[in-house]
């Protein structure tokens, strides 16, 4: 038999105490804990079945004087196992009971842990939303204007993160009301997170509409077409029947973002295709008799394009 194994195992910030049981359980079956890694991956070796009570502190300030801090615990019989993600585990052995053997033994000794929890975890996670990921995605969407997918990509992600904040939040609502007796004042601290949260959501989409929306109008000539967009996200087409010889001639201004065309034959590799972040003036000439399709796309371009058959 194995004199050591590895397992996985997830447990949010929320549920010490049920990790706690389980590395004392592990224990008792002659499992002892040696270390764990990212949080999730238990590494434990042979040992003698026998009772021992297992703790979970996070206090960086403690980490910051690693040896002092371990001595504290160290002199009230605690062993130290190990760190991961700015956790701290202590194992202390024998024949006791898991109730009388608490790090912390009141109320607010308990909530000070999810504070410090709070301002290690939670509020780096919100700055990283705020300073880092809502930009990012607004400016993933902008550089990459052919493949729209991965912006989507992006804003799930987005709000996926937001959703998770949010269920963080409702956990230290439920924990904080438990523990304390303010609770009109938890209450109202807890909606304005909430309302927060909502800001940011609504926030965020209505920022992805009005940068995703095309407002654009499109008229036809008699001899082609005329393309006023004051903000294009979307491929505009027009068909014509022509024939061999035939030319195009195309003028486009270009005020500001990228503007995609191509014209071709329906169904076959286009004949021209190109990209423009300025104003051009080209001409074309069709090479074959078909039925030819003029496609104009963009992402976030303001431009006017002029077409003529001649």
């Amino acid at each position: 038999m194995a004199d050591s194994k590895t397992i996985f195992k997830l447990y949010t910030i929320f549920q010490n105490d049920r990790e706690e049981a389980y590395l004392s359980s592990m224990h008792e079956q002659g499992w002892k804990c040696r270390s764990i890694h990212l949080g999730m991956f238990y590494h434990f070796e042979k040992t003698e079945a026998k009772k021992a009570v297992y703790r979970i502190d996070y206090n960086k300030e403690g980490l910051k004087h690693k040896g002092e801090y371990i001595r504290m615990f160290a002199d009230c019989g605690w062993k130290y196992v190990g760190d991961s993600m700015g956790f701290s585990y202590f194992v202390k052995e024998g024949d006791i009971d898991p109730e009388d053997e608490q790090i912390f033994c009141d109320d607010e000794s308990r909530f000070d842990k999810m504070k410090r929890i709070f301002i290690g975890k939670i509020i780096p996670l919100i700055v990283y939303f705020l300073a880092f990921l809502l930009p990012m995605t607004l400016r993933y969407y902008q550089r990459f204007p052919y493949f729209p997918v991965l912006s989507v990509i992006m804003l799930v992600l987005m709000y996926v993160y937001l959703a998770l904040f949010g269920i963080t939040a409702w956990n230290f609502y439920r924990y904080e009301k438990k523990l304390r007796y303010d609770q009109r004042g938890i209450n109202m601290k807890y909606a304005g997170i909430a309302a927060l949260v909502a800001v940011l959501a609504i926030g965020a989409a209505t920022v992805f509409y009005m940068s995703t929306r095309s407002v654009y109008e499109i008229s036809d000539t008699e001899s082609g077409f005329v393309l006023e967009a004051e903000q294009l996200n979307r491929t505009v087409t027009r068909e014509y029947d022509l024939h061999a010889g035939e030319r195009v001639d195309v003028d486009l201004q270009s005020i500001e973002g990228s503007v995609h065309m191509s014209f071709g034959i329906e169904g076959k590799d286009p004949q021209f295709f190109a990209d423009f972040n300025g104003s051009d003036t080209f001409w074309l000439e069709t090479l074959e008799d078909g039925h030819y399709v003029f496609e104009i796309s963009g992402r976030n371009s303001e431009c006017n394009v002029n077409v003529n058959i001649v």
